[in-house]
Protein backbone atom coordinates (compact mmCIF):
# COMPACT_ATOMS: atom_id res chain seq x y z
CA UNK A 1 0.00 0.00 0.00
CA UNK A 2 1.07 3.34 -0.74
CA UNK A 3 1.88 5.79 1.63
CA UNK A 4 -0.66 8.98 1.58
CA UNK A 5 1.63 11.57 2.97
CA UNK A 6 5.58 11.45 3.47
CA UNK A 7 6.85 14.65 5.91
CA UNK A 8 10.73 15.30 6.17
CA UNK A 9 12.53 17.52 8.73
CA UNK A 10 16.27 19.37 8.79
CA UNK A 11 17.95 19.25 10.79
CA UNK A 12 16.80 16.34 12.62
CA UNK A 13 18.75 17.87 15.93
CA UNK A 14 19.91 21.70 16.19
CA UNK A 15 21.33 23.95 18.57
CA UNK A 16 20.31 27.84 19.48
CA UNK A 17 21.56 30.60 21.61
CA UNK A 18 19.34 31.90 24.41
CA UNK A 19 17.30 34.49 23.22
CA UNK A 20 17.37 34.19 19.53
CA UNK A 21 14.76 33.15 16.83
CA UNK A 22 14.56 29.43 15.03
CA UNK A 23 12.86 28.59 12.26
CA UNK A 24 11.57 24.69 12.26
CA UNK A 25 11.92 23.57 8.35
CA UNK A 26 9.29 21.22 7.69
CA UNK A 27 8.45 19.69 3.93
CA UNK A 28 5.65 17.01 3.22
CA UNK A 29 4.60 15.45 0.20
CA UNK A 30 0.89 13.60 -0.56
CA UNK A 31 0.45 10.73 -2.98
CA UNK A 32 -2.62 12.43 -4.38
CA UNK A 33 -1.81 16.23 -4.61
CA UNK A 34 -5.57 16.98 -4.98
CA UNK A 35 -6.43 15.99 -1.32
CA UNK A 36 -6.57 18.44 1.45
CA UNK A 37 -3.65 18.17 4.27
CA UNK A 38 -3.79 19.08 7.45
CA UNK A 39 0.05 20.06 9.43
CA UNK A 40 0.82 20.85 12.65
CA UNK A 41 3.58 21.47 15.24
CA UNK A 42 3.85 19.70 18.84
CA UNK A 43 6.30 20.86 21.30
CA UNK A 44 7.63 18.21 24.37
CA UNK A 45 9.79 19.43 26.68
CA UNK A 46 13.01 18.18 28.35
CA UNK A 47 11.01 17.17 31.42
CA UNK A 48 8.56 15.06 29.08
CA UNK A 49 5.37 17.15 28.89
CA UNK A 50 3.87 17.50 25.56
CA UNK A 51 2.27 20.87 24.55
CA UNK A 52 -0.51 19.97 21.47
CA UNK A 53 -1.21 21.75 18.29
CA UNK A 54 0.81 24.81 19.58
CA UNK A 55 0.50 25.31 15.22
CA UNK A 56 -2.69 23.98 12.93
CA UNK A 57 -3.22 24.69 10.02
CA UNK A 58 -5.91 23.46 8.00
CA UNK A 59 -5.51 24.36 4.70
CA UNK A 60 -9.05 26.30 3.65
CA UNK A 61 -10.19 25.74 7.22
CA UNK A 62 -7.58 28.38 8.39
CA UNK A 63 -4.76 28.09 11.33
CA UNK A 64 -4.88 28.99 14.75
CA UNK A 65 -1.61 28.93 17.46
CA UNK A 66 -2.38 27.31 21.09
CA UNK A 67 0.26 27.85 24.50
CA UNK A 68 0.65 31.19 24.06
CA UNK A 69 2.79 31.13 20.37
CA UNK A 70 0.71 33.13 18.88
CA UNK A 71 2.85 36.13 19.86
CA UNK A 72 6.27 34.21 19.36
CA UNK A 73 5.39 32.41 16.39
CA UNK A 74 5.09 32.74 12.63
CA UNK A 75 3.98 30.81 9.84
CA UNK A 76 6.69 30.87 6.80
CA UNK A 77 5.45 27.99 5.11
CA UNK A 78 2.72 27.27 1.99
CA UNK A 79 0.47 24.50 2.20
CA UNK A 80 0.07 24.18 -1.31
CA UNK A 81 3.47 23.95 -1.83
CA UNK A 82 4.25 21.36 0.95
CA UNK A 83 5.96 23.75 3.39
CA UNK A 84 5.15 24.14 6.84
CA UNK A 85 8.21 26.00 8.14
CA UNK A 86 7.27 27.87 11.48
CA UNK A 87 9.07 30.57 13.13
CA UNK A 88 9.25 31.00 16.90
CA UNK A 89 10.99 34.24 18.44
CA UNK A 90 12.96 35.03 21.66
CA UNK A 91 13.71 31.55 22.30
CA UNK A 92 14.32 30.74 26.26
CA UNK A 93 16.31 27.04 27.84
CA UNK A 94 12.82 26.55 28.49
CA UNK A 95 11.72 26.08 24.66
CA UNK A 96 14.36 23.10 24.74
CA UNK A 97 13.12 19.67 23.52
CA UNK A 98 11.32 17.93 20.86
CA UNK A 99 9.37 19.68 18.41
CA UNK A 100 7.35 17.82 15.76
CA UNK A 101 5.66 17.93 12.54
CA UNK A 102 3.16 16.54 11.76
CA UNK A 103 0.96 16.14 8.27
CA UNK A 104 -2.37 13.94 7.74
CA UNK A 105 -5.00 13.67 4.54
CA UNK A 106 -8.50 12.79 5.90
CA UNK A 107 -9.44 9.27 6.22
CA UNK A 108 -6.04 8.46 4.34
CA UNK A 109 -3.27 8.31 6.46
CA UNK A 110 -0.81 10.75 9.04
CA UNK A 111 2.79 11.03 8.92
CA UNK A 112 5.70 13.08 11.41
CA UNK A 113 9.26 14.48 11.82
CA UNK A 114 10.56 15.34 14.67
CA UNK A 115 14.08 17.77 15.30
CA UNK A 116 15.48 18.06 18.58
CA UNK A 117 16.19 21.34 19.62
CA UNK A 118 18.45 22.73 22.36
CA UNK A 119 18.43 26.28 23.99
CA UNK A 120 21.79 27.07 24.83
CA UNK A 121 23.07 30.08 27.20
CA UNK A 122 26.03 31.51 25.45
CA UNK A 123 29.02 31.60 27.55
CA UNK A 124 29.72 34.56 29.82
CA UNK A 125 33.25 36.31 30.59
CA UNK A 126 35.37 33.90 31.75
CA UNK A 127 37.75 34.66 34.60
CA UNK A 128 41.25 33.85 34.01
CA UNK A 129 43.98 33.33 37.01
CA UNK A 130 47.11 32.74 36.87
CA UNK A 131 49.37 31.11 39.70
CA UNK A 132 51.70 31.74 41.18
CA UNK A 133 51.84 35.05 39.78
CA UNK A 134 54.76 36.78 40.05
CA UNK A 135 57.03 34.31 38.89
CA UNK A 136 60.65 34.12 38.45
CA UNK A 137 61.62 33.78 34.63
CA UNK A 138 62.09 30.10 34.14
CA UNK A 139 60.12 28.37 36.42
CA UNK A 140 56.34 27.37 35.59
CA UNK A 141 52.54 28.54 35.98
CA UNK A 142 49.30 27.59 35.89
CA UNK A 143 46.32 29.23 33.88
CA UNK A 144 42.49 28.50 35.01
CA UNK A 145 39.74 29.55 32.52
CA UNK A 146 36.55 29.69 35.42
CA UNK A 147 33.14 30.38 33.50
CA UNK A 148 30.71 32.93 35.17
CA UNK A 149 27.32 31.68 32.96
CA UNK A 150 26.53 29.81 29.55
CA UNK A 151 25.61 26.29 29.49
CA UNK A 152 27.44 23.10 29.38
CA UNK A 153 29.61 21.60 27.16
CA UNK A 154 32.50 24.37 26.45
CA UNK A 155 35.91 24.18 24.62
CA UNK A 156 38.49 25.86 26.14
CA UNK A 157 41.54 27.62 24.34
CA UNK A 158 44.32 29.55 25.66
CA UNK A 159 46.05 32.55 24.13
CA UNK A 160 49.41 34.17 24.53
CA UNK A 161 49.86 37.07 23.18
CA UNK A 162 46.89 36.27 20.60
CA UNK A 163 48.79 32.97 19.76
CA UNK A 164 47.52 29.89 20.62
CA UNK A 165 48.75 27.32 23.54
CA UNK A 166 46.24 25.12 23.27
CA UNK A 167 42.28 24.42 22.92
CA UNK A 168 40.20 21.54 24.72
CA UNK A 169 38.13 20.31 27.39
CA UNK A 170 40.30 21.39 30.57
CA UNK A 171 39.78 24.33 32.16
CA UNK A 172 43.62 24.73 33.02
CA UNK A 173 46.49 24.63 31.29
CA UNK A 174 50.23 24.58 32.55
CA UNK A 175 52.96 27.25 31.00
CA UNK A 176 56.76 25.64 31.40
CA UNK A 177 59.80 27.56 32.13
CA UNK A 178 57.85 31.09 31.33
CA UNK A 179 60.26 33.92 29.69
CA UNK A 180 59.99 37.68 30.23
CA UNK A 181 58.08 38.05 27.06
CA UNK A 182 55.44 35.77 27.57
CA UNK A 183 53.21 38.21 29.89
CA UNK A 184 49.76 38.61 28.16
CA UNK A 185 47.76 35.91 28.27
CA UNK A 186 43.52 35.08 27.48
CA UNK A 187 41.43 32.38 27.49
CA UNK A 188 38.82 31.78 24.75
CA UNK A 189 35.32 29.73 25.36
CA UNK A 190 33.23 28.45 22.87
CA UNK A 191 29.89 25.97 23.36
CA UNK A 192 28.16 23.90 20.22
CA UNK A 193 27.42 27.18 18.79
CA UNK A 194 31.11 27.98 17.45
CA UNK A 195 32.76 31.29 17.86
CA UNK A 196 29.30 33.57 16.59
CA UNK A 197 28.99 33.22 20.63
CA UNK A 198 32.70 32.88 22.12
CA UNK A 199 33.51 35.07 25.01
CA UNK A 200 36.75 35.88 25.70
CA UNK A 201 38.42 37.01 29.35
CA UNK A 202 39.65 40.14 29.87
CA UNK A 203 43.70 39.76 29.62
CA UNK A 204 45.64 38.95 32.40
CA UNK A 205 49.19 40.04 33.09
CA UNK A 206 51.88 37.77 33.98
CA UNK A 207 54.47 39.36 36.22
CA UNK A 208 57.82 37.68 35.31
CA UNK A 209 60.36 38.25 37.57
CA UNK A 210 64.43 38.16 36.07
CA UNK A 211 67.72 40.45 36.47
CA UNK A 212 70.44 40.03 33.64
CA UNK A 213 74.23 40.14 34.19
CA UNK A 214 74.98 44.06 33.12
CA UNK A 215 76.39 45.05 29.98
CA UNK A 216 79.01 47.89 29.05
CA UNK A 217 79.50 50.53 27.04
CA UNK A 218 82.07 50.91 25.52
CA UNK A 219 82.86 46.49 26.56
CA UNK A 220 85.75 45.95 28.90
CA UNK A 221 88.85 46.56 28.32
CA UNK A 222 88.39 50.53 28.25
CA UNK A 223 91.50 52.44 27.51
CA UNK A 224 91.85 56.18 28.42
CA UNK A 225 94.54 58.92 28.12
CA UNK A 226 95.09 61.00 31.29
CA UNK A 227 93.92 63.94 31.09
CA UNK A 228 90.70 63.30 29.34
CA UNK A 229 87.67 62.75 30.08
CA UNK A 230 86.66 58.38 31.11
CA UNK A 231 82.77 57.34 30.72
CA UNK A 232 81.21 54.40 30.54
CA UNK A 233 78.08 53.21 30.90
CA UNK A 234 76.33 50.22 32.64
CA UNK A 235 72.98 48.59 32.02
CA UNK A 236 71.05 45.84 33.39
CA UNK A 237 68.18 44.38 32.35
CA UNK A 238 65.68 43.40 35.57
CA UNK A 239 61.85 43.14 36.42
CA UNK A 240 61.74 44.92 39.34
CA UNK A 241 64.01 47.75 37.87
CA UNK A 242 66.98 47.40 39.40
CA UNK A 243 69.90 49.66 41.05
CA UNK A 244 73.44 50.32 39.98
CA UNK A 245 76.74 50.66 41.78
CA UNK A 246 79.96 51.09 40.72
CA UNK A 247 83.01 50.21 43.14
CA UNK A 248 86.84 49.97 43.11
CA UNK A 249 89.09 47.71 45.16
CA UNK A 250 85.69 47.30 47.59
CA UNK A 251 85.49 51.42 47.68
CA UNK A 252 82.29 53.47 45.66
CA UNK A 253 83.00 54.93 43.13
CA UNK A 254 79.48 55.95 42.43
CA UNK A 255 75.82 55.12 42.18
CA UNK A 256 74.12 55.35 38.65
CA UNK A 257 74.46 53.75 35.45
CA UNK A 258 77.73 55.75 34.59
CA UNK A 259 80.84 55.99 35.54
CA UNK A 260 82.82 59.32 35.20
CA UNK A 261 86.38 60.15 35.14
CA UNK A 262 87.21 63.76 34.48
CA UNK A 263 89.71 64.17 34.02
CA UNK A 264 90.82 60.48 34.26
CA UNK A 265 94.70 60.13 35.73
CA UNK A 266 96.63 57.33 35.79
CA UNK A 267 95.55 56.18 39.02
CA UNK A 268 92.23 55.16 38.11
CA UNK A 269 93.45 52.21 35.89
CA UNK A 270 92.53 49.07 37.60
CA UNK A 271 89.39 46.75 37.85
CA UNK A 272 85.65 48.57 38.70
CA UNK A 273 82.66 46.61 39.64
CA UNK A 274 79.43 47.43 38.39
CA UNK A 275 76.22 45.82 40.54
CA UNK A 276 73.09 45.50 39.60
CA UNK A 277 70.55 44.89 42.27
CA UNK A 278 67.16 44.21 42.41
CA UNK A 279 65.43 44.65 45.59
CA UNK A 280 62.20 43.34 44.80
CA UNK A 281 62.72 40.15 42.90
CA UNK A 282 61.62 36.96 44.21
CA UNK A 283 64.17 34.32 44.51
CA UNK A 284 67.87 34.37 44.27
CA UNK A 285 70.26 35.79 42.75
CA UNK A 286 68.58 39.87 43.65
CA UNK A 287 71.80 40.89 42.24
CA UNK A 288 74.54 40.49 39.36
CA UNK A 289 77.32 42.43 38.33
CA UNK A 290 80.20 42.69 35.77
CA UNK A 291 83.74 43.91 35.56
CA UNK A 292 85.22 46.65 34.04
CA UNK A 293 89.21 46.61 33.14
CA UNK A 294 90.36 50.52 32.99
CA UNK A 295 93.92 51.20 31.15
CA UNK A 296 95.11 54.99 31.47
CA UNK A 297 97.82 55.84 29.07
CA UNK A 298 100.02 58.71 29.70
CA UNK A 299 103.19 60.04 28.46
CA UNK A 300 106.93 60.37 30.52
CA UNK A 301 107.83 63.15 32.44
CA UNK A 302 109.88 66.26 30.56
CA UNK A 303 110.77 65.46 27.09
CA UNK A 304 113.38 62.92 25.48
CA UNK A 305 116.79 63.80 25.80
CA UNK A 306 119.79 63.21 23.14
CA UNK A 307 123.47 62.61 23.63
CA UNK A 308 126.13 61.62 21.58
CA UNK A 309 129.15 59.20 22.23
CA UNK A 310 131.82 57.51 20.72
CA UNK A 311 133.05 53.81 20.77
CA UNK A 312 136.18 53.35 18.93
CA UNK A 313 136.04 54.86 15.70
CA UNK A 314 132.29 55.32 15.70
CA UNK A 315 130.04 58.10 16.73
CA UNK A 316 127.28 57.13 18.88
CA UNK A 317 123.70 58.29 18.66
CA UNK A 318 121.48 58.20 21.93
CA UNK A 319 118.42 59.23 22.53
CA UNK A 320 116.17 58.28 25.89
CA UNK A 321 112.52 59.22 27.39
CA UNK A 322 112.02 56.67 30.50
CA UNK A 323 108.66 56.38 31.58
CA UNK A 324 104.93 56.20 30.82
CA UNK A 325 102.29 53.45 29.46
CA UNK A 326 103.13 52.34 27.42
CA UNK A 327 106.76 53.05 26.75
CA UNK A 328 107.63 55.65 24.49
CA UNK A 329 108.73 54.73 20.67
CA UNK A 330 112.49 56.42 20.10
CA UNK A 331 113.21 56.62 16.55
CA UNK A 332 116.33 58.09 15.00
CA UNK A 333 116.03 60.43 11.47
CA UNK A 334 118.89 61.84 9.21
CA UNK A 335 117.87 65.30 8.09
CA UNK A 336 116.23 64.34 5.35
CA UNK A 337 114.07 62.27 7.02
CA UNK A 338 115.85 58.90 6.67
CA UNK A 339 115.48 56.07 9.59
CA UNK A 340 118.61 55.23 11.20
CA UNK A 341 118.23 51.92 12.81
CA UNK A 342 114.98 50.16 13.61
CA UNK A 343 112.77 51.98 16.09
CA UNK A 344 113.29 51.02 20.04
CA UNK A 345 111.38 51.07 23.39
CA UNK A 346 112.16 53.67 25.69
CA UNK A 347 116.50 54.44 24.57
CA UNK A 348 117.67 53.99 21.02
CA UNK A 349 121.34 54.39 20.53
CA UNK A 350 122.37 54.21 17.03
CA UNK A 351 125.68 54.69 14.75
CA UNK A 352 125.73 57.88 13.29
CA UNK A 353 126.64 57.43 9.52
CA UNK A 354 129.46 59.34 7.96
CA UNK A 355 127.96 62.50 6.43
CA UNK A 356 129.31 65.92 6.06
CA UNK A 357 130.06 68.60 8.39
CA UNK A 358 127.38 69.92 10.51
CA UNK A 359 124.56 67.15 9.98
CA UNK A 360 121.21 67.05 12.18
CA UNK A 361 119.93 64.33 13.25
CA UNK A 362 116.61 64.28 14.91
CA UNK A 363 115.07 61.57 17.58
CA UNK A 364 111.21 61.53 17.27
CA UNK A 365 109.43 60.28 20.65
CA UNK A 366 105.91 59.25 20.40
CA UNK A 367 103.61 57.21 22.01
CA UNK A 368 99.54 57.00 22.05
CA UNK A 369 99.56 59.25 25.55
CA UNK A 370 100.68 61.91 23.59
CA UNK A 371 97.38 64.15 22.58
CA UNK A 372 99.65 66.74 20.92
CA UNK A 373 102.47 65.72 18.37
CA UNK A 374 105.39 63.89 19.03
CA UNK A 375 108.20 64.94 21.27
CA UNK A 376 111.87 65.51 19.50
CA UNK A 377 115.10 66.64 20.39
CA UNK A 378 118.25 67.17 17.61
CA UNK A 379 122.17 66.51 18.20
CA UNK A 380 124.84 68.33 15.21
CA UNK A 381 127.61 66.42 14.25
CA UNK A 382 129.94 68.80 13.53
CA UNK A 383 134.38 68.26 12.57
CA UNK A 384 136.51 70.65 14.99
CA UNK A 385 138.30 73.39 12.99
CA UNK A 386 142.35 73.86 13.89
CA UNK A 387 144.11 76.90 13.54
CA UNK A 388 148.03 76.35 13.72
CA UNK A 389 150.13 79.94 13.65
CA UNK A 390 152.31 81.13 12.39
CA UNK A 391 151.14 79.42 8.91
CA UNK A 392 151.41 78.59 6.52
CA UNK A 393 155.00 77.69 7.18
CA UNK A 394 157.70 78.45 9.48
CA UNK A 395 161.37 78.08 8.75
CA UNK A 396 163.83 78.19 11.69
CA UNK A 397 167.56 78.49 10.90
CA UNK A 398 169.42 75.05 12.40
CA UNK A 399 170.71 75.62 16.24
CA UNK A 400 167.81 77.88 16.76
CA UNK A 401 167.55 77.06 20.84
CA UNK A 402 163.48 77.08 20.56
CA UNK A 403 160.74 77.92 18.29
CA UNK A 404 157.01 78.28 19.42
CA UNK A 405 153.94 76.99 17.26
CA UNK A 406 150.23 77.78 18.20
CA UNK A 407 147.45 75.38 17.67
CA UNK A 408 143.87 76.91 18.45
CA UNK A 409 140.87 74.09 18.30
CA UNK A 410 137.10 75.28 18.27
CA UNK A 411 135.69 72.79 21.49
CA UNK A 412 132.13 73.58 20.91
CA UNK A 413 131.43 70.70 18.76
CA UNK A 414 129.25 67.28 19.38
CA UNK A 415 131.37 64.51 19.92
CA UNK A 416 133.23 66.81 21.91
CA UNK A 417 137.42 67.81 21.57
CA UNK A 418 138.86 64.94 23.65
CA UNK A 419 142.39 66.46 23.65
CA UNK A 420 145.10 68.16 21.47
CA UNK A 421 148.43 67.09 20.16
CA UNK A 422 151.49 67.10 17.77
CA UNK A 423 152.84 64.92 15.77
CA UNK A 424 155.93 65.43 12.62
CA UNK A 425 159.54 64.95 12.56
CA UNK A 426 162.18 66.11 15.44
CA UNK A 427 164.31 68.48 15.60
CA UNK A 428 168.06 66.25 16.61
CA UNK A 429 169.21 67.64 19.64
CA UNK A 430 173.00 68.68 19.46
CA UNK A 431 172.60 68.70 15.48
CA UNK A 432 175.04 71.22 14.45
CA UNK A 433 174.65 70.79 10.30
CA UNK A 434 173.55 74.57 10.44
CA UNK A 435 171.66 73.54 7.13
CA UNK A 436 168.05 74.71 7.13
CA UNK A 437 166.24 71.92 7.95
CA UNK A 438 161.92 72.19 7.02
CA UNK A 439 159.56 69.96 9.41
CA UNK A 440 156.13 69.51 8.96
CA UNK A 441 153.89 69.55 11.98
CA UNK A 442 150.44 68.48 12.09
CA UNK A 443 148.33 69.52 15.01
CA UNK A 444 145.48 66.66 15.36
CA UNK A 445 142.34 66.63 17.96
CA UNK A 446 140.83 63.72 19.49
CA UNK A 447 136.90 63.77 19.47
CA UNK A 448 135.33 61.53 22.24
Amino acid sequence: MVQAVTVTVTPVEDFVANGNSYNFRCNFALDDPTKDAIADWSFTNQQGTTFSDLYKNAGSLGEYFLHGYETRARFLGDMSGGNVELEVRGLTTADSGTYTCSVSVLGEGRAEASIDVTVLDPPGVPLLSISPNPVRENQDVQLTCAMTSGTAPFTYSFHVDDVMLTSGSSTTYDVTNVQRDQRRYTCKVTDVLGDQFAATSLQATLDVHYIDTPQLAPSSPVTGVEGDELSVVCTAEANPSATLEWTKDGAVQGQGATLVKNPVQRNDAGTYTCTATSAGILGSPSSTSTQLDVDVLYPPDGNPVCSVTTSGNDVMLNCEWQGGNPAAEVTWAQSDGQPIGSAQQSANQVAAPVLAHDTVYTCTAATPALSSAPRTCTVTISVPSVTVTPRPASTVPAGTPSHTLSCMVNLDVLPPVQGVSWTGPAVTAGRTTGEAITYVLVCQTKEV
